[in-house]
């Protein structure tokens, strides 16, 4: 009697084993294929914030430049962005079908609750927050690692405790309401990479439907989430109570961290909160300034960051090109005044008036 149960229970890992794989490859193969499709290529060259800053310290170097020649981790970004955004879409609106159809169990049975349908969202939102991770500690580094590592250890942690022990199923299904906020901030992460102006009427659009749907979809449901766990998690064993009461805690006090930073890059705290903003109208194309979501990068050659080498290139910036177009024409103009000829008559190459 006891192998049919011990080949059933191997049947249960082995399917859920595979449809998290599955999920973890199609979202690979959709990363590859977003930056085949924006940027011609599939793999960029891992990029060391913290060099790069030491480096543009001691040269004195320029932060940033134009969107036009996209560093290799700017590249990185957008893609990692835009594959976010596709599973905030999915899970977002597949947790939300959950909830509408199947309320009434879930109110009254948050820990017990369970549904097939349910279940496969888990396994995909699991294959795509392991590619995430991994996606992560090979392109990140930067001080914005940190936190997000933190961020997918409590979600892995949550996602983990429903598939082991059958239980939590509509507190993760509640969790995962939250990407239907997701789908704005990316979006919103998005026009920033790609410099639309924060004063433009589809940025201004995008901005509100984050501010409204983050304080639905974020702060209430880790209210709700909040009252559960006070009201009904300090029945069960400690160390449930223990995990649910870290895992909620946590997205509770990261999307708190979230929304003020929000809403203080779209200025809805006052001038003393808000950070610079600048008229990209107004700057010539190597003055553009970093964006409120990450400090640019400086565009190296292939073999600078790998090998340490210090053959950095700098692009001139509108007034330098200016500078130099203006010096060449009163150049060319004193030499007219004065009759002096540009070209030597004998050997046919440039004269400097000047020297």
């Amino acid at each position: 009697m006891s192998l049919p149960i011990i080949d059933q229970k191997w049947q249960d890992i082995l399917e859920i084993l595979f449809y998290i794989l599955l999920s973890f490859i199609c979202f690979r193969i959709l990363q590859f294929t977003v930056r085949w499709y924006l940027f011609g290529k599939c793999t960029f060259r891992t990029f060391n914030y913290w060099r790069f800053r030491r480096r543009s310290r001691r040269r004195n170097t320029l932060d940033s430049q134009n969107i036009q020649v996209i560093p290799p981790n700017k590249k990185w970004r957008i893609s990692n962005e835009a594959v976010s955004f596709i599973h905030s879409v999915v899970s977002g609106l597949w947790a939300l079908y959950i909830l509408m159809n199947f309320h009434e169990k879930i109110a009254n049975d948050m820990i017990h609750f369970t549904d097939k349908f349910a279940l496969y969202l888990i396994y995909m939102s699991f294959g795509y927050i392991t590619h995430d991770l991994i996606d992560l500690l090979i392109n990140e580094r930067s001080a914005r690692i940190i936190e997000l590592l933190f961020h997918h250890v409590v979600v892995i942690t949550a996602f983990m405790t429903t598939i082991i022990t059958g239980k939590f199923l509509a507190v993760v299904v509640f969790g995962l309401l939250m990407e239907l906020n997701s789908v704005f901030l990316h979006s919103r992460s998005l026009m920033n990479l790609y410099r639309q102006p924060k004063d433009s009427v589809g940025f201004k659009m995008i901005s509100l439907l984050n501010i409204a749907s983050f304080m639905i979809f974020r702060m209430a449901v880790s209210g709700y989430l909040l009252k559960w766990q006070i009201s009904e998690a300090w029945k069960l064993e400690w160390y449930y109570t223990v995990v649910t009461f870290l895992v909620i805690v946590s997205l509770a006090a990261t999307n708190t961290v979230l929304c003020y930073r929000v809403m203080a890059a779209d200025g809805l705290l006052g001038k003393k909160y808000a950070r610079p903003r600048e008229n990209a109208e107004n700057k010539s194309e190597g003055e553009i300034t970093a964006d409120d979501e990450e400090v640019e990068d400086e565009d190296f050659d292939d073999d600078d960051i790998e090998s340490g080498g210090s053959n950095t290139r700098v692009l001139p910036n509108n007034r330098s090109r200016q500078a130099d177009t203006v010096a060449s024409t009163a150049t060319t103009s004193t030499a007219i005044e004065h009759h002096v000829p540009l070209v030597d008559e004998g050997t046919q190459t440039p004269i400097n008036p000047s020297v």
